[in-house]
């Protein structure tokens, strides 16, 4: 071995080795493509006035729960804890999405039909449908907060169970829910003020600037500011919520011995 080579060696061996992290908040940013997706696929899917719109808004159901999946994992990571999430490849995302999806979607409808067998009128009975889409969009009902913060918990745990390598049952995750309610149920409140603020601050946003706004031709660039304007609400929606979950379930495996 030459002089130069030894050199090499001994200062290969006293190189710093520095764990491999990664900026938390723009892990993050790897949602805003579904999110972007579900934006535009939910405006298209409002302007068409017929049942053809239900498989739209799925679609765009869909892509919220993988934006939503994604926030999950990155935050789970950022906060140092341990998921089998980032080994789902993208089949896998679908078939976790249809999973819950269908079974949320089922629970929804059930909730609809009781309320408009109890007597709400048909709005009112409808609204609850909206509580997955209602975690990152606006809805003109105060309610739907606190149903899609309700909503956004127990997507959360289906995700989480998945991350653990179970299967994501409809059983399984109201079994956890009740399990770790102690904490889980404080981050629901929490979640729904957060939405309800939200929701109060996007329409005092959306007055404000709606007179700039309607001097717009309608255009491109109108339509990318309608879009930007609800994505960035959504976006501050679907950061915030698994934060919040995230860190209630973390408190709910450190204060209990629970599986």
């Amino acid at each position: 071995m030459t002089v130069s080579s030894q050199i090499s060696a001994r200062l290969q061996s006293f190189r710093l080795r520095l764990p491999k992290i990664s900026y938390g908040p723009f892990l993050m940013f790897q949602a805003l493509p579904w999110l972007l997706l579900a934006t535009v696929t939910r405006s298209h899917a409002r302007s068409i006035h017929s049942a053809a719109n239900i498989p739209v808004f799925f679609l765009a159901e869909v892509a919220v729960f993988l934006a939503l999946l994604i926030a999950t994992q990155n935050q789970i990571r950022v906060t140092g804890g341990i998921t089998k999430l980032n080994h789902l490849q993208f089949g896998d995302q679908l078939r976790l999405a249809w999973s819950v999806l269908w079974r949320i979607k089922l629970f929804f409808l059930l909730v609809c039909i009781a309320m408009l067998k109890i007597g709400f009128d048909q709005l009112s009975s409808f609204a609850p449908r909206s509580g997955f889409d209602g975690i990152v969009y606006y809805w003109p009902f105060p309610w739907i907060a606190l149903w899609s913060g309700f909503a956004a918990a127990l997507v959360f745990l289906a995700i989480v169970e998945r991350g653990m390598d179970r299967k994501p049952t409809g059983r399984a995750v109201i079994v956890q829910f009740f399990k770790r309610f102690r904490f889980v149920g404080p981050a629901v409140a929490a979640i729904a003020i957060f939405l309800f603020v939200m929701g109060v601050a996007q329409v005092e946003a959306y007055t404000l600037l709606f007179p700039y706004y309607d001097l717009l031709d309608p255009g491109p660039l109108r339509n990318l500011i309608a879009t930007g304007f609800i994505l960035a609400f959504g976006y501050i929606r679907l950061l915030v919520t698994v934060y919040i979950l995230t860190h209630a379930i973390r408190a709910s495996y450190r204060h209990s011995s629970l599986p």
